[in-house]
């Protein structure tokens, strides 16, 4: 058990509790080496005699240390010790997820301001980008597929810098950690209908998700979400998905063609990879506001704060 005051591999130093979810915990932590705050990640204790989950830890740290870019949280340290079985020591992020902004506006029934879910979709299509083209220990392109995208996994800095976390399920072309488990198959509701059906996936399942999150931004409600489960992937499948000029009259006609394309259900008809769906996105930007990307997120990070206080 990590409490307070508790220090990992002689450089992490445990200051409080920060979230807990079903496989793990997370932690504010000072690193004692660079005097940075940092944020721990491991897994519950009660998982720790899972040796598949275990290794899916280490697998995810490895992985993600290897994507540096501005756009991804970075993992500059993991490993265990007589106090950890397993840790990864993450940057710490300050401001918010883009799952919180979005709850925000369905609470008032509408959705986000258009120009803020563009200036989040192009950072996070760069995010994509890079994981589709880093490289691998043996210098091979990866072709990384995220595999668990959500409103909860976008995180959105103070600075208007949007970070992608949690590569826990994420897959990279050929290599054996690809399972079938549907544990292990995304959150749902954000599941590609390649998913759905269980077929192999490329990076255009992450478009597809990367729509329903647009969409949802847009329209202010959730788009496939419903219980139980099989409903939610039927809707996946088959349900005929409202156009968002339907819904909000006011967004640009280019994104709401963009957010149509990224939905589409045939794969050959979807945007091909996320440089392509990011460009698309950065032309509407462009036509609708000169505000630089990082000012127009931060703005609205300030505002959610200043509503919470």
């Amino acid at each position: 058990m990590l409490e307070p005051g508790k220090v990992i591999r002689g450089r992490y130093r445990i200051t409080a509790p920060l979230a807990r979810g079903g496989m793990g915990e997370l932690f504010f932590a000072d690193d004692l080496r660079t005097g940075e705050p940092a944020v721990i990640k491991t897994l519950l204790p009660s998982l720790l005699d899972r040796v598949d989950l275990v290794a899916l830890f280490f697998e995810e740290a490895e992985l993600t240390a290897r994507l540096s870019h501005p756009r991804i949280v970075r993992v500059y340290d993991y490993g265990s010790d007589e106090s950890c079985s397993c840790f990864m020591a993450m940057e710490r992020l300050e401001g918010t997820t883009l799952g919180a902004l979005m709850r925000q506006s369905y609470e008032k029934d509408r959705g986000l301001d258009f120009k803020v879910v563009m200036a989040a979709g192009i950072q996070l299509c760069e995010a994509l980008e890079h994981g589709a083209h880093a490289s691998g220990p043996d210098g091979v392109r990866m072709a990384l597929v995220h595999r668990d995208l959500s409103p909860l996994n976008v995180f959105v800095t103070r600075k208007g810098c949007v970070k992608l976390l949690d590569f826990g399920i994420a897959r990279v072309a050929g290599a054996s950690r690809h399972r079938s488990s549907s544990a292990l198959r995304g959150k749902p509701s954000y599941r590609s209908p390649e998913m759905v059906r269980g077929e192999y996936v490329d990076a255009r399942s992450d478009l597809f998700t990367l729509g329903i999150i647009l969409w949802e931004a847009l329209a202010g409600r959730k788009l496939f979400c419903s219980q139980p489960i099989e409903e939610s992937e039927q809707r996946i499948l088959n349900m005929r998905i409202p156009k968002i000029s339907r819904l909000r009259p006011t967004v640009p006609a280019g994104l709401d063609l963009i957010v149509t394309r990224l939905l589409n259900r045939d794969l050959r008809m979807r945007f091909q990879n996320a440089a392509e769906a990011g460009e698309a996105l950065r032309s509407v930007y462009r036509m609708t506001t000169a505000r630089r990307l990082h000012h127009v997120l931060r703005d609205a990070v300030q505002q959610l704060e200043a509503k919470s206080v």
